[in-house]
């Protein structure tokens, strides 16, 4: 089961970025080529730009939700704009009709992503690709977009042991995240393309583990940003290192 989210064209101009709602679509391609291979039926929804609601993508959550059982795996990646409340310090995702005024209102909540994906009844796995806001810094603009969601505490409430949330980070803390034309994509986006498409392997089994994917991520996202950004991978302890997708050519009936 898949979700997958990214907004470029914001209806606000200093919420626009390049290569968000492309990272979302080159991510469900990668996972709509599993149907067949480690898994027998890959279903997603794919949500970007107009689509990409507040209302849609808390009924895609909830989606999600009930139709994971427990032999599933749930994935879910987010790629746009993430900031925090400057009273209570959590993590909102900026939808594509989110108010700037109104922000705390208008976007998803942490309080959204944990509810709903705290009750998955499979294994669940969210990539988190959103903290662009420095970004904006540079034009010297401020507001909320300013705000820069605090992506480590986010995570560690989603992986606790109750939930068993894997979260895969594009950057420590408040550090900020990188998009470049050479990519297309967002620095992060671009490392986990390339590790699902089999460099994260390393023990040529063709099969991608969740630890593999993990030390790839850090190298990659390193290099490819002249180590200005270093993602993070949360886990719960009890969570097996587990299989999360064939690669290259174990992909199967997909090949």
């Amino acid at each position: 089961m898949v979700l997958a989210v990214g907004i470029s064209e914001h209806p606000v101009e200093k919420a626009r970025l390049n290569w968000a709602a492309k990272d979302a679509r080159d991510f469900v391609e990668r996972l709509k080529a599993q149907e067949g291979g480690l898994y027998k039926q890959v279903r997603y929804r794919l949500l970007t730009d107009e689509q990409a609601t507040r209302q849609a993508i808390r009924k895609g959550l909830n989606w999600l939700r009930r139709q994971t059982d427990a032999r599933d795996v749930a994935v879910l990646l987010l790629s746009g704009h993430g900031f925090r409340d400057q009273f209570e310090d959590d993590y909102y995702y900026l939808p594509y009709d989110g108010d700037l005024l109104e922000a705390e209102l208008t976007s998803v909540s942490g309080d959204d992503f944990r509810r709903f994906l705290r009750t998955v009844a499979g294994k669940t796995v969210l990539f988190l690709d959103t903290c662009y806001s420095g970004a904006l810094r540079a034009g010297g603009t401020k507001g909320v977009l300013d705000s820069l969601p605090d992506t480590d505490r986010f995570a560690n409430e989603l992986a606790d042991a109750e939930s068993g949330v894997i979260v895969f980070a594009s950057a420590t803390g408040r550090q900020t995240s990188m998009e470049k034309p050479e990519w297309q994509n967002g620095a992060f986006t671009e490392a986990l393309l390339e590790g699902l498409d089999g460099k994260a392997d390393y023990t040529r089994d063709f099969f991608l583990y969740i630890a593999e994917l993990e030390i790839y991520l850090a190298e990659r996202v390193s290099e490819l940003t002249d180590r200005r950004q270093k993602p993070v991978t949360t886990k719960p302890k009890a969570v097996e290192n587990y299989r999360l997708l064939r690669v290259a050519d174990g992909q199967g009936d997909n090949e």
